[in-house]
């Protein structure tokens, strides 16, 4: 009987993950978290329509134009069930990482439970599925989920092989280590709670292990040859510089120790985790629950784990990493979350008393609910700088033909919807000065946007549309020239703005 109880309420758990991040599956990729999902959307798109598999591509002009980052696996699996399905459906990207989510959650029920006991699984199994980052991020058109899949699989199945020595969990745990450094390179830092167990069950002598070293030359080598791979490519087709960039995948572009080490930075950081991520009350349960006495030594991996993460934001080549990079931390604080909600109901404190009341547990939860909600919502709500995307999008389609570039002034989802090729124009000295010796091969003193401008024009732009017209007017000389060289086919005041590139007298 509790066994049965046990099970309904980890299916209740699952049902409830799924049910929240099913919600509202076709919107957009216009929500809060959009970042990276257009550029993998416009990847998957192109592989679809081109069928050309080994180069990804985006629709930024010049064309073709390829995009060589992680191995696509994410952005092929979507292509394909475009196939399948017949066309282009965005929410068909939102549902393989939703899978990927729900198999990822299983997998971490499983390692938590082994390690710890049911309760402890089963709080942790909620904490991770419904911490505000985790919602955002595990049903976003993005290969996060793919990679926490398959890097949390691959430490499961290391421990359950260290554990047991057989071979099948070995196999299984490298086949998936193989997959979690190509989806995401920078997932190394799994290697810090896989060299602890191999410290834990083998002492010092893991390090004479053949073993050992097989397996971590065999999981990251695919990787070493796919990024090397992406480089030739990306040389071949841009040369050795890129838009002021000199070399492609060189470390030290992604691992610059202690460069972000201020006040700041920190800062930031902390209020990424300890809101966003794991709100206020989730954050103190989890640093309670790290400083709580382990009862095993194997428990320490989720301690390493968490480390390992921290220090990867530390050395990341960045002011702060992307918010869904703080996806890698859910699992490790769910556990000790978990460990510290177990410690609080076993003593028995003042606070017990209360909870034994229907009407507190309820009100607790609600509390937790609305604080969840009141950080993921931009999971779910379109922001005011892109409620208007799909409109301006609809209205380039009508003024503009399909093989017509287009300048875009915007969020790079209005080229996505407008499904058009184009150049970005952003009005900040520092990037019209870079794209500008690019495109003149030549260093051009005289970095302004009507230069610029007329510089794409040269290239081919046909169409300039914005959708930040209050900028575009703010910049007196630039929207007088451009008004009264170039004729205005379309414009909704405080919306948008299309001038078709030609001059009057044409």
């Amino acid at each position: 009987m509790e066994r049965m109880r046990i099970y309904l309420i980890l299916a209740g758990i699952l049902a409830g993950a799924l049910l929240i991040r099913v919600y509202q599956i076709d919107q957009p990729l216009i929500e809060g978290v959009s970042g990276g999902q257009i550029e993998r959307a416009t990847i998957a798109r192109n592989f679809y329509r081109i069928g050309d598999f080994l180069t990804p591509q985006v629709d930024i002009m010049p064309q073709p134009h390829p995009l060589f980052c992680e191995f696509p696996l994410y952005t092929w699996t979507v292509a394909f069930l475009y196939r399948a399905a017949g066309g282009v459906y965005e929410w068909i990207g939102r549902f393989v990482s939703i899978i990927f989510f729900m198999g990822t959650a299983l997998l971490f029920y499983a390692m938590v439970r082994r390690v710890f006991d049911e309760k402890v699984g089963g709080i942790a199994l909620a904490c991770f599925c419904f911490l505000p980052n985790s919602i955002m991020f595990s049903r976003s058109f993005s290969l996060d989920t793919m990679n926490l899949f398959f890097s949390i699989g691959m430490l499961y199945y290391f421990f359950l092989w260290c554990e047991e020595r057989k071979w099948g969990y070995f196999l299984l745990s490298l086949l998936l280590g193989v997959l979690t450094y190509l989806t995401r390179i920078i997932t190394i830092f799994m290697v810090v709670p896989m060299v602890y167990l191999a410290y834990t069950y083998w002492g010092r002598r893991f390090i004479t292990r053949y073993q050992f070293w097989m397996y971590h030359i065999l999981s990251l080598l695919p990787s070493v040859l796919w990024y090397r791979y992406a480089q030739l490519k990306m040389i071949e087709f841009y040369g050795e510089t890129h838009m002021g960039i000199s070399t492609y995948f060189d470390l030290s572009s992604y691992i610059a120790p202690l460069t972000y080490l201020n006040y700041a930075s920190l800062k930031m950081l902390f209020e990424y985790v300890s809101g966003m991520t794991l709100t206020p009350v989730g954050f103190t349960l989890a640093m309670v629950g790290v400083l709580l006495e382990m009862q095993r030594s194997r428990e320490r991996v989720f301690l390493f784990w968490l480390c390992g993460v921290v220090a990867s934001f530390i050395i990341y080549a960045n002011k702060i990493p992307a918010l869904n990079y703080y996806l890698f931390l859910v699992p490790p604080a769910s556990v000790y979350i978990a460990k510290s909600c177990v410690f609080f109901w076993k003593k028995g404190l003042q606070l017990h008393s209360y909870l034994r009341h229907t009407v507190v547990r309820v009100a607790v939860v609600m509390v937790m609910g609305v604080m969840i909600f009141g950080y993921g919502n931009s999971g779910y709500t379109i922001p005011s700088y892109t409620q208007h995307c799909l409109q301006v999008a609809e209205a380039v389609k009508r003024c503009t033909q399909p093989e017509d570039p287009v300048i875009w002034h915007g969020p790079t989802a209005l080229l996505y919807y407008a499904d058009r090729k184009g150049w970005k124009f952003i009005f900040t000295q520092e990037w019209i000065a870079r794209e500008m010796e690019y495109w003149r091969k030549e260093v051009n003193r005289k970095a302004d946007p009507i230069a610029y401008l007329e510089v794409l024009r040269a290239q081919g732009a046909c169409y300039f549309v914005s959708m930040y017209t209050q900028e575009v007017y703010h910049h007196t000389p630039f929207s007088e020239y451009l008004l009264s060289n170039y004729r205005v086919v379309d414009e909704v005041e405080g919306r948008y703005v299309i001038v078709h590139l030609q001059s009057r007298e044409s």
